[in-house]
């Protein structure tokens, strides 16, 4: 049997173990939002006997670095996984496990059993930094299908209740852009706009979502995307916006470069 690497996905696998097992001792507190209001916000840094079991899981994924596993056999390594007892008595490993083998359901092209995973899992999370990159493949992968709706729905998510993540200060792929805590906030805000200005009926939700995110965040990142998403999307306004975009940079100088970024992603979706 052939043996495929997955720079890509391997890629995104690094970052879930990282999110996964990132050691923050603030103190997990719920967020505030309905929806997402069970969920703390961060992995407590002693594994559970679950976690563990995944952890393993993970070291058998990597086999695939090296090309001595097929994604068949990764998949029915996380399925296993997931029938443990251990794994069963922790709902956010068994949440990871099925979203991993969701992910590698992807690389063998087979979207609707991704998308059953996926959903599966989503309920299951205890932790905003497990669920954050799960949540995101899924907003990805309805968009891919055509599930504009539901695409929009957890992108919506993830705008509200996802907007900042410290963990992803720490990812070489994220602080390297200077705004890595918003990273998911910012793409979420691109996909909403862009959702918004392809679907009338999603226009307004999409406005309405992006200026509470703007006035959310008046004087970072993830507020500069928004405004920006937002002269895009309201044409009514797009004097207002451009004079509130100016604004936040001439407080904040450090992020003409990223407006700049920003501008050239919704000409390349135009």
């Amino acid at each position: 049997m052939q043996i495929r690497l997955l720079p890509a996905s391997l890629s995104a696998f690094f970052i879930v173990v990282f999110l996964m097992s990132h050691d923050v001792r603030a103190q997990s507190h719920p967020t505030s939002l309905k929806g997402d209001a069970a969920l703390q916000e961060h992995v407590p840094s002693q594994p559970t006997a679950g976690k563990k079991e995944v952890e393993e899981a993970f070291g058998f994924q990597r086999r695939l670095l090296r090309g001595l596993e097929t994604i068949d056999a990764v998949i029915k390594n996380w399925a296993r996984t997931a029938r443990l007892a251990n794994v069963r008595k922790d709902p956010d490993a068994l949440a990871i496990s099925y979203g991993c083998e969701a992910l590698m359901e992807i690389e063998r092209d087979s979207a609707g059993r991704a998308d059953s995973l996926l959903k599966h899992a989503m309920p299951l999370f205890k932790y905003k930094d497990s669920k954050s990159y799960f949540l995101v493949a899924l907003a990805q992968l309805e968009s891919k299908r055509s599930f504009y709706d539901q695409s929009f729905r957890y992108y919506s998510e993830i705008l509200s209740n996802f907007d900042s993540l410290d963990a992803l200060k720490d990812i070489t792929f994220y602080s390297e852009s200077g705004y890595a805590p918003y990273a998911y906030g910012i793409d979420a805000a691109l996909h909403i706009a862009n959702l918004g200005r392809s679907l009338p009926e999603l226009q307004k939700p999409a406005i309405e979502l992006l200026e509470a995110a703007a006035n959310k965040h008046p004087i970072d990142a993830l507020g500069l995307m928004s405004l920006t998403a937002l002269k895009h999307l309201d044409s009514m306004h797009v004097a207002d916006y451009s004079f509130r975009i100016e604004q936040l940079i001439s407080r904040k100088p450090e992020l003409r470069k990223a407006s700049d970024k920003f501008e050239l992603q919704f000409a390349e979706n135009k």
